[in-house]
């Protein structure tokens, strides 16, 4: 930081440099510092609040920078706007923007922000504020706008979509030929040929319909559907239409009787003989299977009869009940790993691990003393060695023949011999030992660790579930 007021002219040399470069400092940095009596109108950059500021009566004031030299030309909101030539727009947020004027395009715009007013039809609205109708209404123009009606006004609609419902006598062509009072069509040929006398005879009335398949077996081909006094009756016709064969007819009180008027009834009570390979619908209740009545929690018995298990419920085993397996546990049990490498032990505190699968014996104590004693030994056995040392030393007079002339000279020469010798003893040995006191012997012996199992066959526990 620097003080405006130096150098001065009484500075030294040093001094002068060092007061210069601080000012030269502050000047460059823009008042970073904190330079003291500084000139009026001196200015600075207030880095806290990022404004220019200008020293004006012994204060800081903000300076305002004009729209020309890139700022705003104000201090508060609203001059600021107008400077920058911003309208009401520039204060609204995105959430609560009202407008009342101008055009847009290009934009995306959700419907569902749509809260009054009326689309015209020409911009894909409905032309008028619509609500919605109760269930079956449907949507109607009048030229001008488009509401819900019940459909009366529809002035075209096409028979094919129709799919329900009945459409009434005055609704239907008048050159409908089948049409009758009971409002539903009546039979007809669906050929031009009619049955001979002799296949009419049977029965004595006209067919109401008769069916032709060209794809059936000659004399199977037509179907006559006839009205008779016997009831309603189906006919096979032959080609000829000269002879006519019941297949089935239906009796004024509702009997179907087959062909030789043997009647079928409709509870199937006459059948004998069903093979259950046809069956492909319903269920066969659990009463026809067995000989006697089928009660819940019973089983069907190989003997055709309903037998009880042992509870009232379908499985006699009970839950949590452990059996041996010579494979995995089948479905419904679970295997018991808690019994891997255990042998089960009967308690009435089942659950309870124990036991090792090694282990040692132990036998400890003393022998009591018995007074004073002596014990006999008879003991046998042998050895072998070898005996070393060396002989005596001797003076043995010996000639010794001294290369000289004249007679041999006697000599006296002392020495000995070494001696190894090797040998075998057997001996054997009988006696007694000397007496001794009063006394006791203390013993422990371990035996060697053990854990061999007798012979045995793995299994696998399983828990019923």
């Amino acid at each position: 930081m620097a003080n405006w007021n130096l150098p001065a002219i009484t500075s030294g040399y040093l001094d002068f440099v060092t007061e210069l470069n601080s000012k030269f400092v502050d000047a460059g940095t823009i008042g970073y510092g904190a330079p003291t009596n500084l000139p009026e109108r001196a200015m600075r950059f207030n880095r806290s609040i990022n404004i220019f500021e200008e020293w004006i009566g012994g204060a800081w004031v903000a300076k305002v920078i004009g729209i020309a030299g890139g700022g705003t030309g104000a201090t508060d909101p609203t001059t600021i706007r107008t400077n920058l030539g911003l309208g009401s727009m520039s204060t609204q947020n995105s959430n609560a923007v009202a407008i009342t004027g101008g055009t847009i395009t290009g934009v995306a715009y959700n419907a569902n922000d749509i809260t009054s007013g009326i689309v015209a039809l020409a911009r894909g609205g409905t032309g008028a504020s619509l609500a919605l109708a109760p269930p079956g209404y449907i949507m109607m123009s009048d030229s001008a706008r488009v509401y819900f009606d019940t459909g009366i006004n529809i002035n075209q609609l096409n028979a094919n979509v129709l799919v329900v419902g009945t459409v009434p006598d005055a609704r239907l062509s008048a050159n409908v030929p089948l049409l009758n009072r009971a409002n539903t069509f009546s039979a007809q040929n669906v050929f031009s040929n009619s049955v001979g006398a002799a296949a009419l005879m049977v029965h004595g009335s006209t067919p109401l319909i008769n069916f032709y398949d060209i794809g059936m077996p000659v004399d199977r081909r037509i179907v006559a559907l006839i009205s008779s006094n016997q009831g309603l009756v189906i006919n096979i016709i032959n080609d000829a239409y000269t002879v006519a064969s019941t297949l089935l007819s239906i009796t004024p009180g509702g009997l179907v009787v087959g062909s030789g008027n043997s009647p079928i009834y409709a509870d199937g009570s006459p059948i004998t003989n069903i093979n259950a390979a046809n069956l492909s619908h319903g269920i066969v209740a659990a009463g026809r299977l067995g000989t006697n009545a089928a009660t819940a929690g019973y089983f069907l018995r190989s003997d055709n009869s309903w037998q009880p298990v042992t509870t009232a419920t379908v499985d006699p085993v009970p839950s949590g009940l452990i059996g041996m397996f010579m494979a995995g546990c089948p479905a419904g049990w679970t295997r018991v790993a808690a019994f891997d490498n255990r042998f089960p032990l009967g308690s009435p505190s089942p659950g309870i691990a124990g036991g090792n699968v090694t282990h040692l014996h132990r036998v400890s104590g003393s022998v009591a003393a018995g007074g004073t004693h002596r014990h006999h030994a008879s003991l046998g056995g042998s050895a072998n060695g070898t005996v070393s040392g060396r002989t005596a030393d001797e003076n043995n007079a010996t000639p010794v023949a001294v290369n000289r002339s004249g007679p041999d000279l006697m000599l006296f020469l002392p020495h000995s011999h070494a001696v190894n010798i090797g040998a075998t003893f057997s001996a054997n040995v009988s006696g007694d030992t000397d007496d001794n006191g009063n006394h006791a012997h203390t013993f422990t012996v371990d035996s060697d660790q053990g854990g061999d199992y007798p012979p045995y066959m793995s299994v696998v526990f399983c828990q019923k579930n």
